[in-house]
């Protein structure tokens, strides 16, 4: 039994099939999703700017965790 599947038991849960398919899903992004991401958190930073300098950060980011 490897470390993996032992894991697995132990947790109850299956996060992928094998070591390398474990790899490849924790890799870090390639730059077209390291571009998009950064795209993301651009637009997400414009769209609360204001609220943040207004209410504060912990604030909206309390009010975010209710719109998931």
């Amino acid at each position: 039994m490897t470390e993996l599947e032992v894991a697995t038991v132990a947790s109850g849960m299956v996060v992928e099939p094998d070591r390398e398919a474990l790899a490849a899903r924790i890799s870090p992004p390639g730059p077209d999703a390291r571009a998009a991401i950064a795209e993301a958190c651009a637009r997400s930073a414009g769209a609360h700017a204001d609220d943040i300098l207004r209410l504060g950060w912990e604030a909206v980011a309390e009010r975010s965790w209710g719109r998931c």
